[in-house]
C-alpha cells in the first residue's frame, strides 16, 4: 500500500536473501556477488538496513554455501563483494548521481534530538527546549506536556491553544549542545520518553498501530496519482479499521520469531545458524530505532517485521520438511528390517 524507502529496503533485503539461498543451493557465485550487491541497495535506501545483516554478512562470509564445503577464494570473493558494496552504498549518503555532487548532511539525528528534549521536559518538569524553538517566547513544562505526543514529533508542532508554538528547527546548532545535557541529567525521563515511543512503534498501545498506512500521493509534477481513488479509500479504511485488532500487532511477530528459532535449536535443524543470525538482525534493527526513531510509525519497523513472518514461515517449513524426511527415513527402515 505505501512506497516508503522502508518497503523497497526490504525488498532488496529480501532479494538478497533469496539470493544467497540460491547461492547455497547451486554452488553459484553470481549468485552470491547477487546477494552482496541486494545488501548493498537496501543499505543506500536506508543505512541502518545494515542492522538487518550485522549477523548474517559473517555467517555469509563464513559459509557461503551454507553447509556445503566452500573452497577458500570463495569466502574472499564474498567478503569482497560485501565490502565494495556497502562501501558504495556509503558513498551514495556523500556524493549524488550522477553528477557526484557533494550531498549537504541531512542531520536525520536532529529529530530524534529534538524528540527527546521535548519528551524529557514533558517528564521531567522541567523546560530544556533552546529558546529558538519557541522564537523566544517563554514556555512551561504543562505547556510542553499539552503539546508532546510520543507517536511522532511532528504533532508537537501543531498549534496548541493557550501556549506557544514549538518550532522545528536546530535552533543554531544549540539542540545539540543542550541534548547531552538533558540526557545525563534526566536520564529515567529520557528512557520513560524512549519507551513511551517504542510502545507506540511495536503496537503494544491500547489504540493499537499508529500510522498503519499513508493514502496520499502529494500533488506532483510527474502527474502521479490514484488510479481508483474509491477503491483506495476502501482499502485504507480497512486497514485502518483492522490494524487495532490485537492478533495483528507487530510486536507479536517479534515475540514468536525467538520461540522458532529456539525450536530449530532444540530439534539441531540444519539451517538453525541462518536462522539465529537472521533473528538477530531483526532485533538490531528496533534496537537503534529505540533511540534514534523521530516518531513511531508502523513503517520504521517493516523490515524487521518481515524478517520475523520470514523466521516463522519458512522455520515451520524447514521443521515440517524435517519431519517429512525423518518419517520417510524410519519408512525405508521399517521396510528394509521386514524384507521378505
Amino acid at each position: 500500500m505505501v512506497h516508503w524507502r522502508d518497503v523497497t529496503t526490504t525488498s532488496f533485503a529480501m532479494v538478497s536473501l533469496a539470493a544467497w539461498l540460491a547461492a547455497a543451493r547451486y554452488r553459484s557465485r553470481s549468485a552470491l556477488i547477487l546477494a552482496a550487491a541486494s545488501f548493498a541497495m537496501a543499505a543506500a535506501l536506508r543505512y541502518n538496513a545494515v542492522l538487518l545483516i550485522v549477523l548474517v554478512a559473517p555467517v555469509m562470509v563464513w559459509r557461503p554455501f551454507l553447509g556445503a564445503p566452500t573452497p577458500p577464494r570463495m569466502r574472499a570473493i564474498t567478503g569482497a563483494a560485501l565490502v565494495i558494496g556497502l562501501a558504495l552504498a556509503s558513498a551514495t549518503t556523500h556524493w549524488r548521481l550522477p553528477d557526484f555532487k557533494t550531498l549537504e548532511n541531512s542531520g536525520n539525528f536532529g529529530g530524534a534530538q529534538q524528540f527527546d528534549l521535548i519528551g524529557i521536559s514533558a517528564c521531567a518538569d522541567k523546560v530544556y527546549l533552546p529558546p529558538l524553538m519557541t522564537n523566544h517566547w517563554p514556555i512551561t513544562p504543562r505547556q510542553i506536556r499539552m503539546a508532546y505526543d510520543p507517536r511522532h514529533l511532528q504533532r508537537a508542532f501543531r498549534p496548541v491553544a493557550g501556549a506557544p508554538r514549538i518550532l522545528e528547527t536546530n535552533a543554531g546548532g544549540e539542540m545539540q549542545k543542550i541534548w547531552p545535557h538533558a540526557m545525563r541529567n534526566e536520564f529515567g525521563c529520557y528512557l520513560a520518553h524512549r519507551t513511551a515511543v517504542f510502545v507506540e512503534q511495536m503496537g503494544m498501545a491500547r489504540e493499537g498501530v499508529f500510522y498503519p498506512t499513508n493514502l496520499e500521493i502529494i500533488a506532483n509534477p510527474y502527474g502521479l496519482r490514484p488510479a481508483h481513488p474509491g477503491a483506495l479509500a476502501r482499502l485504507g479504511v480497512y486497514i485502518s479499521t483492522r490494524a487495532p485488532e490485537i492478533w495483528r500487532r507487530p510486536f507479536l511477530l517479534y515475540l514468536l520469531a525467538p520461540v522458532a528459532v529456539a525450536v530449530l535449536w532444540w530439534r539441531r535443524s540444519g539451517p538453525r545458524l541462518l536462522f539465529l543470525a537472521l533473528l538477530g538482525g531483526a532485533f538490531a534493527y528496533p534496537a537503534l530505532l529505540f533511540v534514534a526513531a523521530p516518531a513511531a510509525d508502523a513503517r520504521y519497523i517493516f523490515p524487521s517485521s518481515v524478517f520475523c513472518a520470514f523466521i516463522l514461515a519458512a522455520g515451520g517449513a524447514v521443521v515440517m520438511d524435517e519431519r517429512r524426511s525423518r518419517a520417510i527415513e524410519d519408512l525405508n527402515r521399517f521396510l528394509q528390517h521386514h524384507e521378505v
